[in-house]
């Protein structure tokens, strides 16, 4: 990595990855290096009880640690606060999400230097590879009708694990979100809407590897991210103002 600014920072909150890691690693440096000259990648390692510790050698390749586990959302808050690059984007430690769209999506925001570019997996030039489980799917499902209920209405896919915007737009944005869980991802898109930033989807190749948790295990998982959205909705007054635009004179 140069002296100067890297062009884009890529971080990666990991919980118990360390055996996918050097694999994810490897695919992404292989498609960062074809498409930018200079670029990081910042993991942040969640305070992971797996016994891995990964290291890397190389001078783009950062690991910060967190002693405990804090959640999905400070994992993000922490890699976003050390990014360098001029653009950031962040995806998933087990790279559900093809490098292509990676790409894909960085290009984008380079278009667009006031959007943040979401991966979307419901755009029609999206592809999905796999099924998850009935239980992910519904849950996903129900929390996304949540989502759109109380603080999101015009959103298909607010948890697509890629988000890519401007490093001069997201940093502030970022460090103001106060989700620390899964749920992190739809109070930064309403902070980045109300701060007049631009959203923008882009289109994925993405593979479902979701577990299987058990029905019970899913919608205890279904429970705390709707509670985060919960709070993020009284946090920012949102349901009022939905109310009102539904009710609002034509």
């Amino acid at each position: 990595m140069s002296s100067q600014s890297p062009m884009i920072s890529l971080v990666l909150p990991a919980y118990n990855e360390s055996a996918s890691l050097p694999v994810t690693i490897s695919r992404l440096a292989r498609q960062l290096n074809e498409l930018v000259e200079d670029y990081e990648i910042i993991i942040v390692d969640d305070g992971s009880s797996d016994g891995g510790r990964p290291t890397f050698a190389e001078a783009e390749i950062r690991m910060i640690r967190h002693p405990v586990r804090m959640g999905k959302g400070a994992a993000l808050r922490s890699g976003i606060k050390e990014c360098a690059g001029r653009y950031i984007a962040y995806t998933d430690a087990d790279l559900p999400i093809d490098p292509s769209s990676i790409a894909l999506a960085i290009g984008v925001a380079q278009q667009n230097p006031s959007a943040l570019v979401l991966g979307d997996r419901r755009h029609p030039q999206s592809v999905t590879v796999g099924r998850g489980p009935a239980s992910r799917r519904l849950t996903s499902w129900l929390f996304s009708v949540f989502t759109r209920a109380t603080v999101l209405p015009d959103l298909r896919d607010t948890q697509c694990c890629l988000k890519v915007a401007s490093s001069a737009r997201l940093k502030p944005i970022a460090a103001s979100v106060a989700t620390d869980g899964y749920s992190f991802d739809v109070e930064l898109i309403y902070l980045a809407k109300k701060a007049g930033m631009t959203i923008v989807a882009s289109p994925v190749v993405w593979r479902d590897i979701r577990a299987d948790l058990g029905l019970m295990r899913a919608f205890r998982l279904l429970g705390l991210m709707i509670g985060d959205v919960w709070r993020t909705a009284r946090r920012h007054d949102t349901l009022r103002s939905l109310i009102a635009a539904r009710f609002r004179p034509a």
